[in-house]
């Protein structure tokens, strides 16, 4: 009987030791989920943006955005314009952007930040640091 317990004490040991070291099954991340993530600076802006899918068409955009040139008013100078992160989401969803104005309310601020997420038909696949007005 103590062969018989031995015996099973080593095998529940080795068993243990064999569960222990086995490989363990871990989902995958499929490369279109991954972050996508830009920085620029021009004369007239400058910011990084990261985007990163949370799934079910989710996407969570962290970054900031300044307007160099902010202008006194609408459309005055020294540009007018206002600086925005083009944000390009599949072949058709076209752009959609995060921006910032500080011109069309003079004394407001000129650096943005922002961490929300977006909503969007097809994952988003570049950023890209442009002009824009209304």
């Amino acid at each position: 009987m103590r062969k018989s317990f031995r015996a099973a004490v080593v095998l529940a040991a080795i068993a243990v030791s064999v569960l222990a070291t086995a490989p363990v099954a871990r989902a995958t991340t499929p490369s279109s989920s991954t972050c996508i993530s830009a920085s620029g600076e021009r004369e007239w802006g400058r910011g990084e943006i990261t985007a990163c899918p949370l799934g079910n068409g989710r996407t969570q955009l962290t970054g900031w955005l300044e307007d160099l040139l902010p202008g006194t008013g609408w459309w005055n100078s020294p540009d007018g314009y206002c600086v925005a992160w083009w944000i390009k989401a599949g072949p058709s969803n076209g752009w959609l952007e995060v921006e910032i104005c500080p011109h069309f309310a003079p004394g407001s601020e000129t650096r943005r930040d922002f961490d929300y997420p977006i909503t969007t038909a097809h994952p988003v696949t570049e950023a890209k640091l442009n002009l824009t007005s209304w």
